[in-house]
């Protein structure tokens, strides 16, 4: 992707801000690489814990950065963002390697009780 010139000017910012504004969602899970750790934005600390539990993957808080999505989402929106960020060598393994990897922990975000629950 590239970075749009000014702040939600890059064409997939503005469809990811279209999608949170239309529907509202509670929490997001937003994958990178290549740090290899779990990084999180908003009251999303618990939330964070279990996926490392599930995982084995550290936590390692990265930051906001002023214009990101974690930053838009949970300070603007005030909503819980995790950003799993994967290693390097994720983007050569398979998806069946990849899902065999990491679909523990992505169903273990889905199934985290909201504070509602």
């Amino acid at each position: 992707f590239l970075n749009g010139k000014e702040p939600l000017s890059a064409v997939e910012t503005q469809i990811i801000v279209q999608f949170i504004e239309q529907y509202e969602p509670e929490r997001m899970l937003v994958i990178h690489q290549p740090v290899n750790c779990i990084d999180f934005d908003g009251d999303a600390q618990e939330l964070a814990a279990h996926l490392s539990d599930v995982s084995g993957m550290r936590i390692k808080r990265l930051g906001s950065r002023s214009g990101s999505l974690g930053t838009y989402f949970s300070r603007k929106k005030g909503k819980s963002i995790i950003t799993l960020e994967l290693p390097s060598s994720a983007s050569t393994d398979t998806s069946v390697v990849l899902w065999d990897k990491y679909g523990e922990l992505l169903i273990a975000f889905i199934a985290f009780p909201f504070e509602s629950d």
